[in-house]
């Protein structure tokens, strides 16, 4: 049986989320999950903040004004 690892699983599920970003240069995708891995704490994408324009600022690398997706799944998580 060829089992996927959990690194694997939520790597998936990362580059699927990924799928949602608006910014048409990279879109990365961000999934936060217990050490047990028993469930999805949080999940986020790289784009504007709620309400935005989603549209880049510049097309510099780094330079996109984009929230990280890691920073989203934080802003998203029930603590």
């Amino acid at each position: 049986m060829n089992r996927l690892s959990w690194d694997q699983v939520w790597s998936s599920f990362a580059k699927t989320i990924s799928q949602r970003s608006t910014d048409f240069k990279i879109k990365v995708g961000c999934v936060v999950v217990p050490f047990d891995n028993t469930g999805v704490l949080s999940l986020g994408y790289n784009g504007d903040h709620k309400g935005g324009t989603n549209e880049r600022e510049s097309d510099e690398v780094g330079q996109s004004g984009f929230i990280h997706a890691e920073i989203n799944a934080l802003i998203k998580l029930d603590f």
